[in-house]
C-alpha cells in the first residue's frame, strides 16, 4: 500500500461528490491505522500511513509558511 492516507481521503471525496456534494471542504481532525484485526491491519501499513500523514502535514505547513514570508 503506497499511500493509504491519501487513498482514504480520495475515496471519501469521490463518494461525497458522487452523492452530489461538490466542493465540500474536507478537514481531517483525527486519523490512525490499525495494527491488528484484518489483512490490511499491520504494523507495516500503520507505519506507512502515519509517515504519509506526517509528510503531508509538513508539506502543508511549509507551503503556508512560504506564503507568509511573501
Amino acid at each position: 500500500m503506497d499511500n493509504p492516507f491519501d487513498a482514504s481521503v480520495d475515496a471519501f471525496v469521490f463518494a461525497t461528490e458522487r452523492e452530489g456534494f461538490q466542493g465540500v471542504q474536507i478537514v481531517v481532525s483525527e486519523t490512525g491505522w490499525p495494527t491488528g484485526g484484518g489483512d490490511a491491519a499491520s504494523v507495516a501499513n500503520a507505519m506507512a500511513y502515519n509517515e504519509n500523514v506526517v509528510r503531508r502535514v509538513a508539506n502543508y505547513v511549509s507551503y503556508f509558511i512560504s506564503l507568509w514570508k511573501i
